[in-house]
């Protein structure tokens, strides 16, 4: 018997990743078992407002100086952004896609310039970047970007431009669907069956 788990592409045996946080609301409680999870998963009931508060206290519990953050509503089809944060640990790493139209006004675009953030315009219809981002890996330095009240952590990621904060961004062949929302969903199912 073995308490490998595999959790959307992470090995939870691989040597850089020690715990999995997932963070779920206390009256969702009898969505997981954790005793079928494995020793290396933790479920945490929070009740918190905003996304960045979740992380923020998952990060109290922690030991940890690096982390990486996965959304349970994403889906990554091509390269595995994974690998590139495992390539470059204890950095803040930024994985982006090339956004597509319908995605427009929905995810957080960002402007790049040989691997570094230049400008972050999160969720407006008409901005015209080309690039999304959907996923990162931070050390505890990058806590110092966020606040509590913040939506989500991508509002932290002008802070890490302000601070001239060392960083890495790249851009993952394939795309991102956001399936938290109808649309993103559908379309992914689209893409999958055509594939």
């Amino acid at each position: 018997m073995t308490d490998k788990v595999y959790f959307r592409g992470i090995s939870i045996n691989h040597s850089n990743i020690t715990r999995l946080y997932i963070a779920i609301r206390p009256d969702l409680e009898g969505l997981l078992d954790s005793s079928k999870l494995g020793n290396k998963i933790q479920i945490c009931y929070l009740e918190t407002a905003t996304m960045t508060e979740t992380i923020l206290l998952l990060i109290q519990k922690s030991l940890s100086d690096n982390f990486a953050m996965v959304m349970p509503d994403t889906y990554f089809m091509g390269e595995n952004p994974h690998l590139f944060f495992r390539e470059n640990p204890g950095k803040v790493c930024i994985a982006s896609w090339k956004i597509r139209d319908s995605q427009r006004g929905k995810l957080g675009q960002i402007e790049i310039a040989q691997n570094q953030l230049i400008r972050v315009v999160d969720k407006d219809p008409g901005c015209e970047l080309e690039d999304a981002w959907g996923a990162l890996a931070f050390n505890r330095e990058f806590v110092q970007c966020l606040d509590a009240q913040m939506p989500h952590v991508g509002y932290g990621l002008p802070n890490l431009i302000k601070k001239e904060m060392p960083h890495l961004v790249k851009e993952i062949a394939g795309e991102y669907f956001d399936c938290g929302t109808p649309s993103e969903y559908f379309s992914l199912v689209s893409s999958l069956y055509l594939n």
